[in-house]
């Protein structure tokens, strides 16, 4: 039977209590500076910020009290919250609502108490009072005037603020969250059929064709090449908003990476009769430390657009210069393309606002590089801007901080960090444990590894994976684990296996899951490389000659 009073809206109000998430959560430091103001304005003994749930009293701030919760059934705050002022009791002992209560024969020994309800408003505008901030002595008091109950009535007001501001925060983090899994889950859908039509077209590319399959293979490919830009384009552009892209500063040969995008883009430009030249001047370092990846994404794209929106016969340069700064270099890619209406300028940069719609009916894309440049660039520390006249082209101009570094320091960290570049002496051969779930991935897996001289078993999932491996553990020489599977996925066919042995052939994943944190998952569930989907076999089987070699050198 309940004991204390309760709120004629205690459904209610018990349902908006639970939108809040504030149950049985950790400290936070904005409650506990109002706890700590209410200390020191009112000197109490003990001070506590509670929320009352449906069977406890839980502290969220406390001063002055052992325990972070009590029992619903002996809460004072069980009286604040059923009225819209603060609530006073100067002596426990005289009090005959309290003087039984086990809080005051024991442990606290209240004896005087003085609480404000901290009142939210759902949507409909109704009040509801979720707790009380209350200041609590072992001793009672004489008074609690008017001007003590205001303030203590103003301080539970800012716990309200802080409460709806923690809950406004705590809905964009969820917006993130799921807005990060449904691209995730997209990207894993996406990527998985067209890691088997690639490999299909790799495939088919090695059979006796006419001129006119050829050709149908190649569009194909270029169409699929298209859709996984647009797929990483969206995928970069959520990590950049979310805060999860990392950039690097590492050694780099800047002459050599922007002559790599010129030679990339030369049979583009040949094919679409666009003349492409390029200018790196000498005094300009040749080497610096940035991010190569980046800026190589930014450029590729600038290039690519330029190309693209240059009409036959027209021209497009690629130009490195000082940035005006010693430490700022400057990249310019100039067309003579169709231009860029005036009023267009002011959004092209923006994710969701194409510029020109019939431009990119047109000629194609999304409209999402450029946002993706844009927001690249700025999370170096850069800029990129454009000038343009319609019908004779544009002007897109990278700016980025660079420093610039000597020939010996970019020698000696790829010496010790680029592990690609380190080519076996001899193909080794390998049984290798394909864990694939997807019959047309997992039929191109194993042709491909075949062709590259490998004995496969296939499993289709990971239990299945996990039960061949225990059978004949000295059969594999390295596993190739999907991470998506019925019945059993890869991470865990992974951990049980680890469990099971104390050598194990190297784990490598090979998913579809490319997004921020992925490759630390599988890393960390006790795999050694991460291979995403789609994948080229060459790249695949560069990688497992790696680990063979580096197995046979350990042993």
């Amino acid at each position: 039977m309940i004991s204390y009073p309760i709120a004629n809206n205690e459904k209610q109000r018990l349902a908006v209590l639970d939108e809040y998430h504030i149950i049985q959560t950790n400290k936070e430091c904005e409650f506990e500076r109002i706890s700590a103001l209410a200390k020191a304005f009112f000197g109490t003994k003990i001070v506590a910020i509670t929320f009352l749930d449906a069977d406890i009293q839980f502290f969220k701030s406390r001063i002055g009290l052992k325990e972070p919760s009590t029992s619903r059934d002996v809460a004072f705050c069980n009286y604040t919250i059923t009225q819209n002022d603060t609530f006073v009791t100067l002596d426990t002992h005289q009090d005959t609502r309290f003087k039984n209560n086990p809080l005051v024969t024991g442990y606290p020994y209240i004896r005087f108490y003085a609480g404000a309800p901290i009142v939210v408003h759902d949507s409909q505008g109704r009040e509801f009072a979720l707790g009380a901030l209350c200041v609590i002595d072992d001793q009672p008091h004489q008074d609690f005037d008017a001007h003590q109950q205001r303030v203590l009535a103003d301080l539970a007001a800012m716990v309200s603020d802080t409460l709806k501001l923690r809950q406004q925060r705590y809905q964009a983090e969820r917006a993130d969250e799921i807005k990060t899994a449904f691209l995730a889950n997209m990207s894993h859908e996406i990527r998985t059929p067209m890691n088997g039509i690639m490999g299909i077209l790799e495939l088919l590319e090695q059979t006796p064709l006419d001129t006119q399959q050829q050709h149908y293979i190649k569009s194909i490919k270029t169409s699929n090449e298209h859709l996984l830009t647009i797929v990483n384009d969206i995928l970069d552009l959520s990590k950049v908003e979310s805060g999860k892209i990392r950039f690097e500063s590492i050694p780099v040969d800047l002459a050599q990476l922007c002559q790599d995008v010129y030679q990339c883009f030369l049979a583009t430009a040949k094919d679409n009769s666009v003349e492409l030249t390029f200018d790196y001047p000498d005094n300009l370092p040749k080497y610096v430390n940035t991010d190569p990846v980046r800026v190589r994404q930014i450029l590729m794209n600038l290039v690519n657009n330029a190309i693209k929106f240059t009409p036959k016969q027209g021209k497009v340069t690629i130009q490195a210069m000082n940035g005006g700064d010693k430490h700022q270099i400057k990249f310019n890619v100039i067309d003579t393309g169709v231009g860029i209406k005036p009023e267009s300028l002011a959004v092209i940069f923006d994710a969701y606002n194409q510029a020109d719609k019939f431009t990119h009916r047109l000629y194609g894309g999304t409209g999402l590089g450029l946002s993706v440049c844009k927001a690249l660039a700025e999370g170096m520390g850069g800029t990129i801007k454009v000038t343009s006249e319609k019908n004779k082209g544009s002007t897109f101009t990278l700016s980025l901080p660079m420093i610039a570094t000597d020939e010996i320091s970019y020698q000696q960290w790829h010496q010790s960090h680029d592990e690609t570049t380190i080519q076996p002496l001899e193909r080794l051969p390998a049984h290798v444990l394909l864990a694939e779930d997807n019959e047309l991935n997992a039929m191109v897996a194993v042709k491909s590894l075949k062709k590259y001289g490998y004995e496969v078993t296939r499993a289709k999932d990971g239990l299945e994976a996990v039960n061949f491996y225990k059978a004949d553990p000295s059969k594999y020489h390295i596993i190739l684990m999907d991470h998506q599977m019925p019945i059993m996925d890869g991470v865990e066919a992974t951990r049980i296996l680890k469990q099971s042995f104390n050598q194990l052939p190297p784990i490598i994943a090979v998913t579809a899951h490319a997004m921020h944190g992925d490759k630390e998952v599988y890393l960390n569930a006790g795999m050694q490389d991460y291979c995403t989907k789609p994948y080229k076999p060459e790249a695949l089987d560069v990688m497992i000659q790696r680990w063979l070699h580096h197995v046979a050198n350990t042993v």
